[in-house]
């Protein structure tokens, strides 16, 4: 198929592409908790009370998509709330490094703060003012890319998928996460020697 082609039927499947975000969306914003001390969690299913750190940031990423692809500020409250609940729960999820002593999840929870950020591309261009999001992605950034950097070997599935972490960092604005992303693929080609 050739890219002319594709971007024709991209632009042929916008409008149902964004009813479906928007109605994934209400789903979601359903679900989040609007108060107490987990105000802004989309836990991970209907009537979890469960704080859910990468789900709400899937949550942020969807709802950005959605705002763009309609031209409607739909979520604009149930995405602030969202980000509150991320810089809330930051030091619970993100550790300083991301060591044998991190989570499992801690990784992916990275990657997911920066596809968050990268849905809204404002973040990323508010440079005069304090934008505590464009903060976290640059934390989550330096820290995947320290991770990445360390990795010998490409092996890795589910919460560190490093092919999923490299792609999040190759994405993102900056120097150390080209740097450390190019390491990782240069890591993934490598061929066993037997």
């Amino acid at each position: 198929m050739s890219s002319a082609s594709r971007e024709e039927k991209l632009r042929a499947y916008a409008g149902q592409a964004s009813e479906r975000l928007v109605g994934a969306g209400q789903i979601l914003a359903g679900r989040q908790t609007m108060g107490g001390p987990a105000r802004g969690n989309v836990p991970p299913w209907p009537g979890s009370e469960d704080p859910d750190f990468h789900g709400t940031l899937s949550a942020i990423w969807l709802w950005s998509r959605a705002e763009a692809l309609s031209a409607n500020d739909h979520f604009s409250l149930n995405m602030a709330a969202a980000w509150d609940f991320v810089n809330s729960h930051w030091d619970h999820f993100i550790p300083v490094a991301l060591g044998p002593a991190a989570s499992d999840e801690a990784a992916y929870d990275c990657a997911m703060v920066l596809r968050a950020v990268l849905a809204d591309p404002h973040i990323l261009r508010s440079e005069g003012e304090d934008d505590r999001r464009r903060d976290r992605a640059a934390s989550a950034a330096r820290l995947l890319g320290a991770y990445v950097n360390d990795l010998e070997s490409p092996a890795g599935r589910e919460f560190r998928d490093p092919g999923f972490l490299a792609w999040s960092l190759a994405s993102t604005p900056g120097r150390w996460a080209t740097e450390a992303s190019a390491r990782w693929f240069a890591v993934s080609s490598r061929r066993p020697t037997a």
